[in-house]
């Protein structure tokens, strides 16, 4: 844990998120001194004021993408902390510099990984810096091999060539010493070269040193191609000499200009996939929208007037104007489930959480009509389903038990378990009359009545809940009784989670397993690669927990084999290793790791992240 305050930009346009990491903070007394900014030209303006000791980015922004911001950062540590699970995106943004890479859960469980993040990134950049200060001049022993390192005199003649030169641009040391160094910079940089060069030497002045740019080299055969080079100036016997560490970033260009490519083509199929409903909306609620302005307008002018017949036909007019709008709204859900526009996302996710969000988000509706609001519903109830499904059912079912209870009547959440998971919303009300309670499902009668306030519908919620519910497997079944109330009741089918536990060390299978025993999860464990592609085969597991050093076949070359089958696409990686360094961790998530964990770790922190994708 840092000992001073860290000071923490929170980028990430999604207030709720925002809040909920300041909450979190707060309540746990962390030291982290947060600067939210919900922008990207909002964190530009900051990051030229103020510094930071860690950013943490959201990838997704209303006006651009977290990737713009890494080239502002100036060296300050960036994790990316976003709600989208594309393993391109974690590869780029880990390439682009970024020390970290967390997804965001509905449940919110990422914070108590987040924050033990913060703390090792912190501590990481400390070592980093101190490790920078104690360096050579020359750098060279921690550089890689593929790096060029070429030293030049004050004549800008090149005096010092290494392998990594030799690679890049083709030319052997006994061709390279004694030359020019413009032998290696294209036509079109050499007068910006020349400029810089003489500025430097009269004025000592020099905008790119001690930076990281990005310019074209040129080759022996002539052909030129991107670099990243870092250029840092010392001193010998009263001369000025220039180093520079080169590096070839053709494949990472590459690499952007087809993440650029396919961002765009996704894009372009998401608005052509989405023109008829674009269609529908403006076709239909648009001219709505227009009519029922006039209509307010006009039953706001005969507020004088005395002709009492004529304010209700307008008072009707906008009722019924306001019902057809929700109608369009829920026929346009129906259509984007039906058509496969919308499908559920399966994954582990906590009943009780989503419950407890929806009562936080409407329960003042009840409050106003002085209904009494009971959660029976415990935390750490695992379902396997679509969260924001799940919450649009449960949102359905609360504001149709509002909508037909009185003043001092209740409404309560029960969850049962046994073979299946069933949540009840049961409440008090007048209750539903035998004939059109068994048309509740039907999109062809109309089933919807005015509530005790007078509070309409369209008839389609429960429909649409009920193919939602069968879209997972489950099932909506609503009973009720005249002046007793009623009790809508979902169920889900209970899924076992199944973790595949891949290390040839015994001895950490156990540690692993003794984390995991009170997770109510099924473990089956392998002590090799082979074995494991061979279980995957006969079943697909819900997670899958990789070490990284096995005999014949390591987890890296197991988590690539294991994302080059279509059939595992989504199937979460965790990477457990004792290695602490940053490119073991950046190879593993270019494979495709979705997380990674040190076997010497505090068990909560593996735990944390275990649940992430088991609940």
């Amino acid at each position: 844990m840092p000992k001073t305050n860290v000071r923490v930009l929170l980028v990430d346009d999604d207030i709720v998120d925002r809040k909920a990491l300041t909450r979190y903070v707060k309540e746990n007394k962390l030291p982290y001194e947060i600067k939210p900014a919900s922008s990207l030209a909002e964190c530009r303006d900051i990051l030229n004021e103020q510094k930071f000791d860690i950013i943490l980015l959201d990838y997704q922004l209303g006006d651009g993408t977290g990737i713009e911001i890494m080239p502002l950062t100036n060296g300050t540590p960036v994790v990316f902390v976003t709600g989208g699970g594309d393993e391109s995106i974690a590869a780029e943004a880990l390439k682009l510099g970024a020390y970290g890479y967390l997804i965001k859960d509905p449940d919110q469980k990422y914070l108590a990984v987040l924050s033990g993040t913060i703390n090792n990134v912190v501590d990481r950049k400390a070592s980093e810096e101190a490790l920078k200060d104690s360096e050579t001049k020359f750098r060279s022993v921690t550089r890689s091999a593929n790096d060029a390192i070429i030293s030049c005199d004050d004549q800008a003649t090149i005096i010092s060539w290494d392998g990594g030169a030799q690679n890049i641009f083709g030319y052997t040391d006994e061709e390279a010493v004694g030359q020019p160094v413009t032998i290696l910079i294209p036509q079109s940089y050499l007068e910006k070269h020349t400029h810089g060069f003489k500025k430097f030497t009269h004025t000592g002045k020099e905008t790119i040193i001690g930076r990281t740019v990005e310019y074209s080299g040129l080759r022996k055969n002539g052909s030129e191609f991107p670099i990243e080079m870092s250029l840092s100036t010392w001193r010998a016997k009263e001369k000025t000499f220039f180093t520079a560490i080169i590096r070839d970033i053709t494949e990472r260009s590459k690499f952007i200009k087809e993440l650029n490519f396919a961002k765009e083509r996704a894009e372009n199929a998401t608005l052509l996939k989405d023109k008829f409903l674009s269609l529908v909306s403006h076709d239909l609620r648009s001219p709505l929208g227009t009519m029922l302005g006039f209509l307010r307008l006009l039953r706001a002018d005969s507020s004088t007037t005395e002709d009492e017949q004529k304010i209700n036909r307008l008072a009707n007019a906008v009722d019924i104007g306001e019902n057809m709008l929700k109608l369009i709204e829920e026929l346009l859900d129906i259509g984007r489930l039906r058509t496969g526009i919308v499908k559920p996302k399966l994954r582990f996710c906590d009943l009780g959480v989503l419950t407890l969000k929806v009562l936080t988000m409407y329960g003042f509706m009840a409050k106003e009509k002085g209904i009494k609001v009971e959660n029976e519903v415990p935390i750490h109830t695992r379902i396997y389903a679509d969260a924001d499904l799940i919450i649009q059912v449960l949102q359905n079912l609360f504001f149709n038990a509002i909508k037909f209870c009185r003043k001092g009547d209740s409404i309560v959440f029960k969850c049962e378990t046994g073979k299946k998971i069933t949540l009840s919303v049961i409440d008090t009300g007048v209750g539903i009359e035998p004939g059109r309670l068994k048309n509740l499902f039907s999109y062809e009668m109309h089933t919807s009545t005015v509530g005790t306030a007078g509070e309409t519908g369209t008839g389609l919620g429960l429909p649409l809940c009920r193919e939602i519910m069968e879209t997972h497997g489950g099932t909506l079944e609503i009973e009720s009784e005249i002046n007793k109330g009623t009790s809508c009741a979902i169920t889900l089918n209970i899924v076992k989670p199944r973790v595949l536990l891949v290390d040839d060390d015994r001895v950490v299978r156990k540690v692993i397993i003794s984390y995991l025993k009170d997770f109510d999860i099924d473990i089956v464990e392998t002590d090799g690669a082979k074995n494991a592609l061979d279980i995957l085969e006969k079943e697909i597991p819900h997670l899958v927990i990789i070490d990284i050093l096995m005999p014949e076949m390591d987890g890296f070359q197991l988590t690539q084999a294991i994302r080059n089958d279509p059939k595992y696409k989504l199937l979460p990686i965790i990477i457990l290793t004792s290695d602490t360094n940053i490119e073991t961790r950046q190879k593993a998530f270019q494979l495709g790791a979705d997380d990674f964990a040190q076997k010497n770790s505090d068990k909560n922190d593996f735990i944390a992240r275990v649940r992430r994708f088991v609940g």
